[in-house]
């Protein structure tokens, strides 16, 4: 079996997580680490474990490519950096895994997807739902027609973060350096919840679906650019897809799913459980998909073993791409409220009752919006019309 020799590229932050599992589990994968990318390389968790194997570093991804080569490049730099990063790696001899999102936006991922079909790498996206053997056995039975039509997905996530979260430079930013980076709690941190449901609803196996509208209102009670609170309910054929996300909240409620059926309810948590995802049918009868923490990080050998020849990408740019167009036109074209009463609790600024709405919001099968008149009406946006920014055709 190849060995397979591994690019690391930004190991700070949640790249330091994606480190760690590589440097724990490489010799068992048959890869090894042949240099890592990181300006800040000696501020970071990784440098003990790269300096243990004698990794070599670089400032930049060009000076690794100066005199080495990578199978893959694993790129988990902040968002702004995915586009110029993945190309410069396919276009030097490496397949690509990239962190989500695939980039700020569509034409970005457009010019990433072209690159790879220029060079004839792979290029995979790290939406880690995608790789967890229990989503990918729901959306088998979803496509087997087992669960029948489907009807509704919903998804609410509650993650209060404080001054820390938003102290980091390209946080909630348009732009950064003269580079889009549209982050926002819908294109970054809860962006696996919106793009799990467009997925399971794509005609086959790799695809995700796009909508074709979307209703929406997004606010801000933080010191950013976009927004901290994202309420979106999107049309998708036949099926409407509630999505409603926060960080302006005082209690933490890990991610929680619903999906409607006509013969079954299928319900999803973040957890190690067998019945993480289960199926309830109208029968009575239960059926258990499995965990989904514990394979949080099965990109990485899926992708290694890929690289090897072992498979394809499965999620690509254009699986990716359902969330990516969703998102950056909602971050273009509807206003962000910023006139909502809050109040700090520690570092937290918190809109009071947002929990409770949520919570009750997600009970009902509603949108919080139409259960507190604060927020005022939805802004309808047609996606079926591309979104470009400007500099960025």
């Amino acid at each position: 079996m190849k060995q397979i020799s591994l690019l690391l590229v930004g190991v700070g932050g949640y790249g330091s997580v994606i480190a760690k599992e590589v440097f724990t589990h490489m010799d068992e994968w048959n890869a090894t680490v042949v240099g890592i990318v990181e300006p800040f390389y000696d501020a970071t968790p990784t440098k003990p474990l790269a300096d243990a194997r004698g990794v070599p570093h670089f400032d930049t991804i060009e000076e690794f490519y100066a005199e080495n080569t990578a199978d893959l490049a694993i790129i988990c730099s902040p968002i702004h950096f995915h586009e110029k990063q993945v190309i410069y790696a396919l276009e030097h001899g490496s397949d690509c895994l990239c962190e989500k999102p695939t980039a700020a936006t569509t034409a970005q991922s457009d010019r990433m997807a072209a690159a790879a079909a220029r060079t004839g790498r792979r290029l995979h996206i790290g939406f880690q739902l995608c790789y967890v053997p229990a989503v990918l056995s729901l959306k088998q039975d979803i496509l087997d027609g087992v669960l029948g039509k489907p009807l509704s997905m919903n998804a609410m996530v509650r993650w209060p973060r404080g001054r820390a979260y938003y102290a980091r430079p390209w946080c909630g930013k348009i732009k950064k350096d003269g580079h889009y980076v549209l982050d926002s709690i819908a294109m970054n941190a809860c962006a696996h919840y919106l793009n799990v449901m467009l997925f399971l609803l794509g005609k086959t196996a790799g695809e995700a679906a796009h909508a074709a509208s979307v209703d929406a209102i997004v606010s801000r009670i933080n010191d950013i650019e976009t927004f901290d609170t994202a309420m979106l309910k999107l049309n998708v054929g036949d099926v409407t897809c509630r999505y409603f996300v926060t960080h302006a909240c005082g209690s933490n409620a890990n991610p929680v799913m619903r999906f409607e059926f006509e013969n079954a309810t299928v319900e999803m948590t973040e957890t190690d459980d067998e019945d993480a995802i289960h199926a309830i049918f109208k029968d009575g009868t239960v059926k258990n998909y499995g965990p989904i923490q514990r394979d949080f990080y099965r990109k990485l050998p899926y992708c290694v073993g890929a690289t090897r020849g072992e498979g394809e990408p499965l999620c690509t740019t254009e699986t990716a791409k359902a969330h990516l167009s969703c998102v950056e036109a909602v971050t273009r074209k509807v206003p962000v409220l910023t006139d909502l009463e809050w109040v700090e609790k520690g570092d937290v600024r918190v809109i009071e009752g947002l929990d409770e709405l949520f919570e009750r919001a997600f009970a009902q099968g509603m949108m919080p919006y139409e259960l507190d008149g604060r927020f005022g009406k939805p802004v309808h946006v047609d996606l079926t019309e591309r979104t470009v920014w400007e500099g960025d055709e």
